[in-house]
Order: C-alpha cells, then sequence, then structure tokens
C-alpha cells in the first residue's frame, strides 16, 4: 500500500507548477518504495525539489500516527487498495483525506467533511486534487470517531466481524 502525507513547513522558494500555491507543505511518501503509484505521484512532482518531500518505507505504530496527527492532508493513490486502512485512519484522526474513487472507504466515507474521492487512474489533475482537499473543510476527531462506530468501523468492531466470518466459513456456531 502506498499512502503519503503532507505537512505544512516553509518553503521558500516557488518549487511547484506555476498555477498552483503547494509552497508551504512538505511531502511524505509513506509504502514500498516499488509501488508504481508511488511513480505515478512522483512524475506529477517533477517540478519539485526533492529536498521537498521525502520516502518513507516503514513507521512504528507510533509514528505513523505521529505521522498523520501532524499532516494537513493524506493522499491514498492505490488503485487496489482492499481495506483502505490509510483511509480510515487518517479520517478517524480529523485529517483531511484523498483517495482513490473506486475504492471500498469511497462507498463509506464519500460526502464527509475532510474527506475527498477522486479518479486518480490520470496523474494529470493530481496536483489539482490535492490543492483543493488541502482547502476542503476539516472534520474533527469526534465526529469522525462517532459516525465510524457508529456503523460498526472499529478496531473491536471489524475484528469481531472477522472472527463471526471464519466462524461461519468453519462450521462453528
Amino acid at each position: 500500500k502506498t499512502a503519503y502525507e503532507i505537512k505544512e513547513c516553509d518553503w521558500s522558494s516557488d518549487v511547484c507548477s506555476s498555477d498552483l500555491e503547494l509552497k508551504n507543505y512538505f511531502f511524505v511518501f509513506v509504502g514500498k518504495k516499488i509501488s508504481d503509484n508511488r511513480y505515478r505521484i512522483e512524475s506529477d512532482l517533477i517540478n519539485v525539489n526533492k529536498s521537498y518531500y521525502e520516502t518513507i518505507e516503514y513507521l512504528s505504530d507510533q509514528e505513523y500516527v505521529n505521522l498523520i496527527c501532524e499532516s494537513s492532508l493524506v493522499v491514498v493513490p492505490s488503485l487496489n487498495e482492499g481495506y483502505s486502512h490509510p483511509v480510515f485512519d487518517a479520517f478517524s484522526f480529523g485529517t483531511n483525506v484523498l483517495f482513490h474513487k473506486p475504492s471500498p472507504a469511497a462507498k463509506i466515507l464519500e460526502g464527509k467533511k475532510g474527506v475527498i474521492a477522486a479518479d486518480m487512474k490520470s496523474s494529470s489533475n493530481f496536483l489539482h486534487q490535492v490543492q483543493y482537499a488541502l482547502n476542503k473543510e476539516k472534520s474533527t476527531t469526534e465526529e469522525n470517531r462517532d459516525f465510524l462506530t457508529s456503523i460498526g468501523a472499529t478496531w473491536l468492531g471489524l475484528t469481531q466481524k472477522y472472527v463471526d466470518s471464519y466462524k461461519k466459513i468453519l462450521g462453528y456456531n
């Protein structure tokens, strides 16, 4: 899976395409370095000095939580995102999130504050999608967690659903 966060910082030079103002952000790519999606996104950042973003292959759980909480936006460009953990993680912390529209997360979260589901098959308008997502109204951690709890999308609730599914498959009552 590939996810990356955008954190506020102070860029003093013009590093972005002329039609966008992303100078106040630092991009952090988190995920497998071999991901095709990472190269697609990086190709859109060709005009951005590489000193303004980094790629991290692994984070501890605490580092991951800290990065999400410090971020202005979490982008999950994966076209084949399964359960969409990074999307739900960012949403649960009240961080704006931009992700690929056909994912399961889009069916659940689309229309919520701070959530942008977009077709990310083409990188031609990626920076515009990021700019739009950065300006989108934020939600709060409390309202997002209340929503997730109401639909049973908590770690405990989801674990119980998996256990129940396995019990049914294995013939346990």
